[in-house]
């Protein structure tokens, strides 16, 4: 793997932010398109519920409407899915509860609501809608409140919120004026909740590309699948391709055997296809794979029989290709325009029996004759031999040519030409089948990618089964041989950790640090100066922890309080505990360290200058134990406190040193940016000598 320059990883960002612009666009028109409200208004609306129901209906099994909580279906080793009601702006819990009821997936009045995970999740963005709308303009959500909300209100609002550093205030905040405002036109909520503000003094084409970009640009938008998705799409797709795959080749065996491939699958009899029905009607685990059906027909006095298989076998067929476009969206880190122009011949097995896929990859580019570049990445040999077997079972219609390994079966016209419009019917499939939001494949890039760098122990599981490795270093060195998945990871890096890691290497550089691990980076960094300077520091973290991966090493950074972090590449055994979890660890429990039960006395530990007041906070907090005459203290406890209290004097005395060996220009004269003219030592809060 050749080094990730600034420029690449640069321009593989630019490439995200492109993709999850169009597809948050598809996303915000789809969500805020006219619905049929048939079915709506057949099982009556809210408003008519309240009326003629007593003011009270059951929303769940445990739950009612006028219930403090609603519990809703959550499915096994998931969190519950809970929505609680209690604001205390007076008519705001009537309010939520009249919004989130549309946001039920039997009840959703916009977008394509498919889980109680996603209601939940939107239940809980309520809180943007209180302060914005109610909280900042000193109002409530009684009647009269709501009768004072003007749509002038809300457009300043909405522009308040665009201006706050959390984009995602912007799109939810939006989102659920939308959601209002078209409940109230359509007199689907109480009266005593409508606004009267119209959708066309909100929804202008302007302000519906602004929250697009502002959005998207942001990159909050970008978010990996969560465990409960993740467990959703694998479980679909093992159930096709370990189970339903081998079953329909002995279909393909079956119709090629006995010539049921005439006449476009159609057999015909004059007595009960007894057999056929047999081997053509699959289930498996009480889901149906596939069944043929058939007609009884009379002619001439006689009774035959017409038996089609090829459409059911052909829908069965895509779920399969489904299937595995979600393995290899997950496994490659390829975009969608990439994965669409994939043909059968682009996997293959080496001589050694390894398989790979190539990936063609077009950049921008005004030259005519430019054909993209090809990079070869390797696949694992489960979802390669499963590709060889769907390849096989496809021979069932042999008259039929299709060249793209994503096309559809079900249909029979040519594709001349594969586009990305390939993969979009095939997420639509998805979609009506999975519940599980926003299925787009800058999302699968991004799972995999953030289970390499968080190492959540349970998904890190889950990839060992993907990729068949027995160890977490054999999967990391098998990815960096991926290009797309090492930027993947590259960029993640960057969206995870721009912010603290480039601080957290600031303060080192320029000595402002205490800890053994601190010290490691410093080492590196004081090496290779010019590389650490300016813009290119983002391309050198980058890369450094992009060879990390690459070389088998585990990846973790995170903040444990201000100014610390948890810096390790330490692969950690049940003999070899940081402090933070030796005392609470048991076999099965994940092997990383845990930032919440942080130890300062640990080597992992780097503290940067915003600690100073945190320790110091720590010793007066831990003498005052100590000498307080009133603490019994058993002999553990007072040895545990003073260890705390020697090892937050030696930060701070660490930190209150000046230790800049750095120049304070690289060696090609360039001013290293952020360091000072002036270099003090600081001894006392105010003081300096």
């Amino acid at each position: 793997m050749s080094d990730l320059t600034l420029e690449e990883l640069e321009r593989e960002l630019g490439l995200d932010v492109e993709d999850a612009r169009s597809e948050n666009k598809d996303d915000i028109d789809e969500m805020f398109k006219e619905l049929d409200l048939t079915e709506l208004l057949v099982r009556g609306t809210l408003k008519y519920k309240l009326l003629y129901g007593d003011g009270d209906f059951s929303v769940s099994e445990n739950s009612n409407y006028q219930s403090a909580v609603w519990s809703l279906p959550s499915g096994k080793h998931r969190h519950p899915n809970n929505i609680k009601f209690d604001r205390v702006v007076p008519g705001s819990n009537d309010l939520k509860r009249a919004l989130v009821f549309h946001m039920l997936p039997e009840n959703a009045f916009m977008g394509n609501i498919r889980s109680y995970q996603t209601s939940t999740v939107g239940a809980n963005q309520y809180s943007i809608l209180e302060k914005y709308i109610f909280l900042d303009n000193l109002i409530d959500a009684t009647p009269d409140g709501i009768r004072a909300i003007s749509a002038i209100l809300i457009n300043k609002a909405l522009d308040k919120a665009r201006e706050q550093d959390k984009k995602s205030h912007y799109f939810c905040l939006f989102k659920f004026v939308m959601l209002w405002t078209s409940l109230s036109n359509h007199d689907m909520i109480p009266d005593d909740l409508k606004l009267s503000v119209t959708l066309g003094e909100l929804d202008t084409v302007e302000r519906k590309q602004d929250v697009v970009n502002v959005y998207t640009g942001s990159m909050e938008s970008w978010v990996a699948f969560s465990e409960e998705d993740l467990e959703l799409l694998l479980d679909y797709a093992l159930f096709w391709t370990e189970k339903a795959l081998p079953a329909l080749i002995n279909v393909k065996e079956f119709v090629l055997e006995k010539g049921y491939t005439r006449n476009k699958g159609t057999i015909t009899n004059y007595t009960y296809p007894t057999d056929a029905e047999k081997v053509l009607t699959i289930s498996i685990d009480g889901q149906k794979v596939m069944a043929p059906s058939i007609r009884v027909r009379d002619h001439e006095g006689r009774t035959f029989y017409m038996t089609s298989w090829r459409r059911s076998y052909n829908t069965a067929m895509d779920r399969v290709r489904n299937s595995i476009f979600i393995l290899l969206a997950l496994v490659t880190g390829a975009r969608k325009g990439e994965l669409a122009t994939l043909r059968s011949p682009d996997i293959y097995k080496d001589k050694i029996g390894d398989y790979w896929v190539n990936i063609t990859r077009w950049k921008t580019s005004k030259d005519p004759n430019y054909h993209g570049d090809t990079e070869a990445l390797p696949l694992p040999r489960f979802i390669g031999e499963t590709i060889e077997l769907y390849s096989e079972a496809q021979k069932a219609n042999p008259e039929i040519d299709r060249p793209y390994l994503f096309q559809a079966n079900e249909s029979y016209r040519k594709v001349e030409r594969a586009t990305p419009g390939l993969i979009n019917i095939l997420l639509t499939q998805l979609n009506n089948e999975i519940p599980v939001e926003r299925l787009h494949p800058h999302r699968f890039r991004k799972t995999i990618a953030e289970i390499l760098i968080n190492r959540d122990e349970r998904n890190i599981e889950l990839i060992r089964a993907l990729f068949g490795h027995k160890s977490y270093a054999m999967t990391l060195k098998y990815i960096a041989r991926n290009p797309l998945m090492v930027r993947a990871v590259a960029v993640a890096i960057e969206q995870n950790y721009a912010k603290d890691f480039h601080q957290l290497i600031a303060d080192i550089k320029y000595g402002r640090y205490s800890g053994l691990a601190g010290s490691r980076i410093a080492e590196q960094v004081k090496a290779r100066p010019d590389e650490f300077t300016g813009g290119q520091m983002k391309a050198s973290v980058t890369v450094y922890i992009s060879h990390l991966l690459k070389a088998g090493e585990p990846i973790y950074v995170r903040r444990t309080a201000i100014g610390s972090y948890c810096v390790t590449g330490e692969d950690y055994t049940p003999s070899n505990l940081p402090p933070c979890i030796v005392e609470s660890w048991k076999p099965g429990d994940a092997l990383i360290p845990n930032p919440g039960n942080c130890q300062v006395e640990c080597s992992k530990l780097v503290l940067v200058a915003k600690a100073k007041t945190a320790l110091e906070e720590n010793i007066v907090f831990y003498t005052a134990i100590l000498e307080n005459p009133h603490n019994k203290l058993n002999a553990k406890a007072e040895q545990e406190l003073n260890r705390r209290v020697a090892a937050s004097k030696h930060h701070l005395q660490n930190l209150m040193m000046n230790r800049l060996q750095i120049p304070l220009t690289t060696n090609s004269g360039q001013k290293m940016v952020g360091v000072e003219q002036r270099s003090s030592i600081i001894v006392k809060s105010g003081e300096s000598a």
